[in-house]
Parts: C-alpha cells; structure tokens; sequence
C-alpha cells in the first residue's frame, strides 16, 4: 500500500464509527471522539 496512516486516538467514542466503501476498493471511516485533555500553544488554540 502506499499511501498508509497509522494514528492513535484515546478518549471516549461519541457514536458507532461509519464506515464507507467505494467503487475502487477504497474506504473512509469517520467517528468521533471527546476528550477532558486539551493544551494552548502560546496564544493559539
């Protein structure tokens, strides 16, 4: 595969992931997630 992502996301799930095939063989997958965690970089969100 050329094109591969490998993301680790931790938190609460806030509904059943979605997954979405295509024509081509390819799939998207979409969710949500909340968290408590969150930080600022200098004066930027």
């Amino acid at each position: 595969m050329v094109n591969l992502n490998r993301v680790t996301v931790m938190g609460v799930l806030g509904r059943d992931p979605e997954t979405k095939q295509f024509p081509n063989g390819g799939s998207i997958t979409t969710f949500s997630v909340a968290t408590s965690e969150h930080w600022k970089e200098q004066d930027h969100w």
